[in-house]
């Protein structure tokens, strides 16, 4: 392929069509749209009282595809998206702030679907590990930033010519094999564990199911936040491989993948700011939800082990709900009913997925 910048075939000296101009403020639009998105969405989650509570992962997982969009728009808010070759030190800037927000970005996805498997196999009872495991798993995201920021600063610090806005982009990068290997390799090794989470977390959901049908009662599995999630990380990978040299060398250019890494932000908020106990709060007269206390929904009492099930009633009404507890290194199920008792429950364990 001829160079951008002496093919007089490439306007600018970009390698993005006759339109580089349009074609970078589309991707600037995008970005700037999940942008505001993203900071409705924040503020939503961090003041509204009505709202469940999330993992905290997923407060993390947010608030980090927010300080992406700002990365991605620095050229944009400097007006030197059109130059090739823009400033050193606004280059420089953005090429580690970039190489620091995506390992961060990507590690936090994989910290959301172990938490959320982990949720899911736990269910509703008391959390037995210790605060700082949480912070550290808050933490952990932001000692990836700073893991490949510094050498990306010092890469750039050492070797300015290595820091270079390419043609076929938005933004700039630092252009070093091995730094470029260091990082994809992490990359690969977080989809696999991505992955093998993913089916971790539908493993346990087909059992639960499964038990579910067996015992002839609802599933009290509220499924809504982890299809999104599921999606989103099929999305993501999709966006990796795009993104990996392997692919970019076959499709012989990179507009699919910059095209990715601009509707990241929006993509973030679009799965997950759509689900109803958000749209209620934004549009309270199209989205109206049953009060919960009107709408009762199933509760989990888990028998403990070696307890005894022959005081319990023979039959329910319609007021009383079965679920079910599964471990998921096993195929035994333990014993669950919901007894009521003079408007309470029984002595066994509730537990509320």
């Amino acid at each position: 392929m001829s160079d951008p910048g002496s093919d007089p075939s490439y306007p600018f000296g970009f390698d993005l069509g006759p339109h580089p101009r349009t074609l970078q403020l589309i991707w600037f639009s995008f970005l700037i749209v999940g942008q505001a998105g993203l900071a409705l969405f924040l503020l939503t989650l961090f003041f509204s009282k009505s709202l469940a509570p999330r993992l905290p992962v997923f407060y993390n997982f947010v608030l980090l595809s927010f300080f992406g969009t700002p990365v991605y728009l620095i050229l944009f808010y400097t007006g030197e998206f059109m130059n090739t070759r823009p400033p050193y030190a606004q280059c420089l800037v953005q090429a580690v702030m970039k190489h620091g927000i995506d390992p961060a970005f990507i590690l936090s996805s994989l910290l959301l679907v172990i938490e959320t498997w982990k949720s899911l196999v736990r269910g509703p009872r008391e959390r037995t590990h210790s605060p700082s495991r949480g912070w550290i798993m808050l933490a952990l995201p932001y000692l990836n930033f700073l893991l490949f920021a510094i050498p990306a600063a010092l890469i750039g610090l050492y070797f300015p010519d290595e820091v270079s806005h390419g043609g076929h982009s938005f933004f700039c990068t630092i252009v070093n094999d091995t730094f470029g290997a260091i990082l994809s390799l992490e990359v690969a090794l977080i989809a696999i564990g991505t992955l093998i989470c993913q089916v971790a977390i539908w493993t346990v959901l087909w059992k639960r199911r499964k038990v579910t049908r067996t015992m002839g009662v609802p599933s009290s599995l509220d499924t809504s936040q982890i299809v999104r999630i599921s999606f989103f990380n099929v999305w993501e990978t999709i966006g990796l491989l795009l993104n990996s040299g392997a692919i970019v060398n076959t499709l012989g250019n990179t507009l699919i993948a910059s095209t990715f890494l601009a509707i990241i932000p929006l993509s973030v908020f679009l799965v997950f700011a759509s689900q109803k106990d958000i749209l209620r709060i934004w549009f309270p007269f199209f989205f109206r939800l049953p009060d919960y206390r009107l709408s009762r929904k199933p509760v989990i009492n888990v028998v403990p082990d070696g307890s005894s099930t022959d005081e319990l009633p023979k039959s329910l009404d319609m007021a009383t709900e079965i679920s079910f507890d599964v471990s998921t290194n096993s195929n035994q199920t333990s014993t669950v009913v919901d007894r009521l008792e003079d408007g309470g429950v029984g002595s066994s364990r509730k537990y509320i997925l």
